[in-house]
């Protein structure tokens, strides 16, 4: 009798487990409708929220202390430089937002876009909810979205490129090319990879 309750206990266990945490992890899939989301850009103490968005969204996943974002910058700021004059809006989430932690708070990231020179809001995700709802895994971790009938809806995710370590070196420029694909009207050729970076802290 008690074994038996020992494996009903188990599979009730399993069942919460895979319904509860394993959704709430898995984040969108390509052509899913994205939910609004109200964050706060720490540049400015102003609230932005997805929805008051231009028509292509580039949403990434970054922190301040993850070397693999800091990699990146140059590559996202000239990305930004690139399509900030065809409706094409760049938001950094900072998914690791600790306030705990010196490195990871909202002083230390206003410092750093200062000190970096962004033009691009830099948002904290102070209870990461925004982060598991995108399914972010990695730092950087990018997101195209492209508003059609009303709401947005994922065309990419994964990673910027296929060389963190080497810009010069890069063959695939996966992001830049969805952007590109949503500018020109086009379909996304590849619209999922696999991200490389920093793990995610939730």
């Amino acid at each position: 009798m008690k074994s038996n309750l020992l494996l009903l206990w188990i599979g009730v266990f399993l069942l919460h487990t895979t319904t509860s945490f394993g959704q709430s992890y898995s984040g969108y899939v390509i052509g899913d409708p994205i939910r609004d989301f109200n964050l706060t850009n720490v540049a400015d103490a102003g609230s932005v929220q997805l929805y008051q968005q231009t028509e292509i969204v580039v949403v990434l996943f970054t922190s301040n202390d993850c070397a693999y974002s800091r990699l990146y910058e140059n590559r996202i700021k000239a990305l930004q430089q690139e399509f900030s004059s065809q409706n094409v809006t760049f938001l950094l989430i900072n998914a690791n937002f600790q306030q705990q932690h010196p490195q990871e708070n909202a002083d230390a990231m206003r410092k750093h876009i200062q000190n970096s020179h962004w033009l691009i809001p830099f948002l904290a995700d102070t209870s990461g909810k925004v982060a598991r709802q995108f399914g972010a895994t990695r730092l950087p971790h990018a997101f195209v979205l492209k508003k059609m009938d009303q709401q947005y809806r994922l065309v990419y995710k994964g990673a910027i490129d296929d060389n963190p370590q080497s810009p010069e070196e890069v063959i695939h420029r996966f992001l830049r090319e969805a952007i590109l694909a949503m500018v020109q009207k086009k379909s996304v050729k590849i619209s999922e990879t696999r991200p490389v970076g920093c793990i995610l802290k939730q």
